[in-house]
């Protein structure tokens, strides 16, 4: 709809500022380098700022030398933005064709990158929900080991009763008992309690 000819979505991860680009379209250049206007691309990308340029003298003014190596007659690059965090971007030039972007262009593809940004902020809830749950999953895996090493029963005669509970706080825990009978007259008891809590506790005892 705005007559791009090159164009891409670039994505940053979550948890640092690298970029990754899951959709590329005529972007690559003879060396697999991607061949686009690195100004407007920062602007978007650090400032946050909806960036263009044509050729034919409106926009964002005068082309850089990367514009220049790379034949790029006019180029959009508007932030995927959440709230005061900027997820990625998304970026479109012509190199065969020029022409001149209007305001409304540029509000129209801004549209396009908050509706993105909203699938991409959903994708990662999901990806946390789904990370969440095989958590769950291997806390119940690692409390029914640690179940399993408890013994089964519990010297229950006439002469000695023993009884004992195992209840950690968050699922598992470094706690640990055992009883074993030698014989009649000699009964080894142990109590052990690992230093922390949680998951790594638990793998310790």
């Amino acid at each position: 709809m705005l007559g791009f000819e090159r164009g891409a979505i670039g994505v940053r991860h979550p948890d640092g500022p690298a970029l990754d680009w899951p959709i590329i379209r005529n972007l690559r250049g003879a060396e697999g380098e991607l061949t686009i206007s690195r100004t407007l691309l920062n602007r978007a990308l650090e400032h946050g700022e909806r960036a263009s340029f044509t050729d034919e003298g409106a926009g964002a003014g005068d082309p850089t030398v990367s514009m220049v190596q790379h034949g790029i007659r006019s180029a959009m690059c508007v932030p995927l933005a959440h709230r005061s965090q900027i997820l990625g971007v998304i970026y479109g030039d012509r190199v065969e064709s020029s022409g001149i972007y209007s305001k409304e262009d540029v509000d129209f593809l801004g549209g396009i990158a908050q509706q993105v940004s909203i699938g991409l902020i959903n994708c990662r809830l999901v990806d946390e929900q789904r990370k969440m749950i095989q958590l769950r999953r291997d806390i119940d895996l690692a409390r029914q080991i640690q179940t399993g090493l408890l013994p089964a029963s519990l010297p229950d005669r006439q002469d000695l009763k023993v009884a004992a509970v195992n209840d950690p706080g968050q699922r598992v825990s470094g706690d640990y008992y055992d009883v074993v009978e030698l014989d009649e007259r000699r009964v080894w008891c142990l109590v052990a309690d690992v230093t922390g809590e949680g998951v790594a506790a638990a793998l310790l005892t």
